[in-house]
């Protein structure tokens, strides 16, 4: 038996001599205070939605057991021990019932195929706009166009057929949504970070417009979003607010959500937006920001390109998670059955395990070439 690597939001690991496993899970007692061993088929989210009930997210339950893990929340493996934290104003021990996936609502003008999915009646495929140069995700260079890209594919074709859809690579990305997508150009784009719209107070005016006039998608990937320093700053935060006074960079046209739901915001900090990563990286090494605000994969690339590593350091505790998805205007007449053809695409992609396969090979192929680049 080898160990299997389980994706956050999948039911499908690669596993050998697992016969008894799903007795094994029900067998163990999931409540908070205790521990759970890992199965064949868990994912954080399942075990969340049994523990804690379907209203929550993984996020306390990954926080809690970063170190077991590892960097990525969306891989565990088989054999893993888990703390299951109450919440911190009870220490009552409480299971709750497995959380059940809700059918898809059929609506007006729609025609129902592949179980669930919302297919809308129209003379035309889904036209779907992406950009590029974000390795591994959307890359117009490599194999499918990036893990995203062809995580929606695949979607695509699963639920609504091999003509249901046309992607195009436009690297614009403001204009994605300002223009070709509020004027009806395109339908879908994608990947886009969705900002805790459950506190608006926290956000600034454009995350708050993102949440009031965008549809989004069921997650495609979770990312995780990193704060990096140089390796010989003394000052290093211990939280979100020790970074208060401080200059910090994200690139020209990167959300900002993140760091405003952690309050760091001007005039809290000073906020350096040059146009690319490696910008960023450079105005680090410098000394003229203090550290740099980005996805892990994005820097990891851009410290390998300018042989850093030993010179920048990420700040593991001050790390984020956010949901990658696809969105449309709400204007979009056929918003709720566009979404419902790819939504319904992407459930089935991680019931037969496709989702995991795919996701796999890109984080694969990404970490070799992120090495050959390091050598």
């Amino acid at each position: 038996m080898r160990n299997s690597v389980l994706a956050c939001g999948l039911s499908l690991s690669v596993f050998a001599g697992g016969v008894g496993l799903e007795s094994r899970a029900q067998a163990q007692e999931l409540a908070c205070g205790g521990t759970y061993a890992v199965v064949l088929g868990d994912t954080l989210q399942n075990i969340t939605d049994r523990v804690y009930g379907p209203d929550e997210t993984y996020q306390k339950l990954y926080k809690a057991n970063r170190a077991v893990v590892g960097p990525n929340p969306s891989l565990i493996e088989v054999g893993m021990v888990l703390n299951l934290p109450c919440p911190d104003d009870s220490a009552a021990t409480a299971s709750a019932a497995p959380a059940t996936t809700p059918a898809q609502p059929q609506a007006s003008g729609t025609a129902q195929t592949s179980g669930a999915v919302l297919f809308p009646q129209t003379d035309r495929p889904i036209r779907i706009l992406t950009g590029t140069d974000w390795a591994p995700f959307q890359n117009q260079d490599q194999e499918q166009g990036g893990m995203i890209t062809e995580i929606v594919a695949e979607g695509m074709r699963s639920a609504g057929g091999p003509e249901s859809y046309k992607i195009d690579f436009i690297n614009d990305y403001a204009a994605h949504l300002d223009t070709l997508i509020a004027d009806g150009a395109y339908d879908l784009s994608f990947a886009w970070f969705r900002p805790n719209c459950d506190a608006p107070d926290r956000l600034s005016e454009d995350s708050r417009l993102r949440c009031t006039s965008l549809a989004w998608s069921d997650p495609l990937f979770e990312q995780i979003i990193g704060y990096f320093m140089r390796a010989d700053d003394p000052n290093k935060p211990t939280v979100h607010s020790d970074l208060f006074g401080r200059t910090l960079c994200r690139p020209r046209g990167f959300d900002t959500f993140m760091m405003e739901d952690e309050n760091l915001v001007e005039p809290n900090i000073t906020l350096v937006r040059p146009i690319s990563t490696i910008d960023c990286f450079e105005l680090l090494l410098t000394g003229e920001v203090d550290a740099v605000v980005l996805a892990s994969s994005v820097a990891d690339d851009a410290i390998s390109r300018l042989e850093a590593a030993g010179q920048i350091e990420d700040q593991p505790q001050l790390a984020t998670i956010a949901t990658m998805h696809a969105v449309t205007t709400i204007n979009n007449p056929n918003a709720e059955q566009q979404l419902g053809v790819l939504n319904e695409g992407i459930r089935q992609l991680r019931e037969n395990g496709k989702w995991f396969e795919i996701v796999q090979r890109h984080l694969v192929a990404h970490a070799r070439n992120t090495a050959a680049l390091r050598n």
